[in-house]
């Protein structure tokens, strides 16, 4: 028995057996999803998945990032690392997912700055110096936000001086 035949089943709605063959499966999948949503609803997580595990099929909980957070498993794995970036402070981050013993990954340097590298990028490129700072004066380039300055709250404003 196909999984869809036993999605059906749990969810008890037989008029989506009608999609029940590859063709309309994925033709028509946009429709189904639509009508798989309205039905899901109306189930909580824990019950759904139980009622899927019980006829066998594959299935997850698809979690928020704060839910994923908190996951037991994610923190037994180290899977959240964080770092300090010059303007947003301590960044939580996903780790580095291979683990290697003898070249272990690290986060060495933070995500760089709106702008940081523009400057070397136009003159990787072939433009000279006056022609970069005309881009830089015309705003066609972005240029990195003064480090004197510090994000605050969960704004995205630079609007706090150090």
């Amino acid at each position: 028995m196909s999984p869809y035949k036993r999605l059906v089943g749990v969810l008890g709605d037989e008029t989506l057996l009608i999609y029940d063959n590859s063709r309309d499966l994925f033709e028509k999948r946009d429709e189904i999803w639509e009508k798989l949503a309205l039905l899901t609803k109306t189930w909580t997580t824990a019950d759904l998945m139980e009622a899927m595990l019980a006829v066998d099929i594959w299935c997850g909980e698809v979690k928020t990032h704060l839910e994923a957070e908190v996951d037991p498993q994610v923190k037994h794995m180290g899977m959240i690392s964080s770092y300090e970036h010059p303007i947003a402070g301590q960044v939580k981050v996903v780790a580095p997912v291979v683990r290697m013993s003898v070249t272990p990954a690290e986060i060495r340097r933070p995500a760089p700055l709106v702008g940081q590298h523009s400057r070397e990028i136009l003159e990787e490129f072939g433009f000279s110096a006056i022609e970069v700072e005309e881009f830089m004066a015309s705003g066609v380039t972005a240029q990195p936000p003064d480090r004197g300055t510090k994000r605050v709250g969960p704004s995205t404003k630079y609007d706090q001086k150090l």
